[in-house]
């Protein structure tokens, strides 16, 4: 039967992913905030089904993750994590079949600085679907001034309206309209711009006091109500909503490389750039 030493895989994990050469995205560069993604936030399969790892004399040399999405058969993959494209591809060749009991979709973020997984990318035929750009804001001496108070708190008379924008805005997300909603918590937050009775903006926010950080993870205009000024109100009450919370010091935001308003938007509030992914599929 197959174990894994958690704490040693997480000390290897974070030796990689603390260097943007080896980086991969949205798995984290901190020991505890990995453990806590792979105790907590990961796939429901156990762990030792989700992880291959190659050692040498003891010491992990390479890994692969598979944060596996049952509902969706879609993985986001941790990996490749090693130095060697040859060990990545003997950790893969075990790894792939394996998981395509329950994967149609492998999903791969790749920071632009890791040219042995960029390779690796090619060697087995994964698809380029992208790039994404995570920005960080660290927190403001003073609150970014509040410019619109008009937000609500997700109830479930907007769900239904909710679910439409949010499908329309990001098909195939990571998380759909409904997911969404069951994971709401204190820590997992949705808000609210209401007209005539309909959802025409949101924003999903989650923070991690425990690590310090916060991220918004949707901002969605419906297309009629753009260019109103809207999308910097929305983001603005997000950014204040999370440091209200005097543990978190950070927040992050993905985007798309070619979006070229929301980066505009995000670096006139404060974000700076802070990793530079392309997203590559397997199908």
């Amino acid at each position: 039967m197959k174990m894994i030493d958690l704490q040693k895989l997480c000390t290897f994990l974070v030796s990689m992913n603390s260097q943007s050469e080896k980086h991969i995205g949205y798995c984290g560069v901190s020991k505890s905030e990995i453990f806590h993604a792979l105790t907590e936030d990961f796939s429901d399969l156990p762990l030792k089904e989700l992880f291959y790892i190659h050692s040498n004399q003891g010491h992990i040399i390479g890994a692969f993750g598979f944060d596996v999405d049952m509902e969706n058969r879609s993985a986001e993959v941790w990996g490749p994590f090693t130095k060697d494209n040859e060990i990545a591809s003997v950790i893969w060749s075990e790894a792939f079949p394996e998981m395509k009991k329950y994967v149609d979709t492998f999903s791969f973020f790749v920071n632009l600085e890791n040219i042995n997984a960029i390779d690796f990318m090619d060697k087995i035929g994964a698809k380029k679907q992208g790039g994404h750009i995570t920005y960080i804001v660290s927190r403001h001496q003073e609150k970014l001034e509040s410019i619109d108070s008009s937000f609500q708190e997700y109830t479930p008379i907007y769900m239904e309206s909710f679910i439409q924008l949010h499908e329309k805005t990001f098909p195939n997300s990571y998380y759909n309209g409904e997911q969404i909603i069951r994971q709401l918590n204190i820590h997992k937050r949705l808000f609210l711009w209401i007209k005539d009775h309909k959802v025409i903006s949101y924003v999903y926010m989650e923070a991690d006091p425990l690590h310090h950080e916060g991220s918004i993870e949707f901002v969605s205009v419906c297309p009629t109500y753009r260019a109103r000024g809207i999308g910097k109100k929305i983001t603005t009450f997000a950014i204040n909503q999370l440091f209200s919370d005097d543990r978190i010091h950070t927040i992050t935001i993905c985007v798309g490389d070619r979006n070229k308003n929301a980066i505009g938007l995000y670096q006139s509030l404060g974000f700076k750039v802070k990793h530079q992914l392309i997203h590559y599929t397997l199908r």
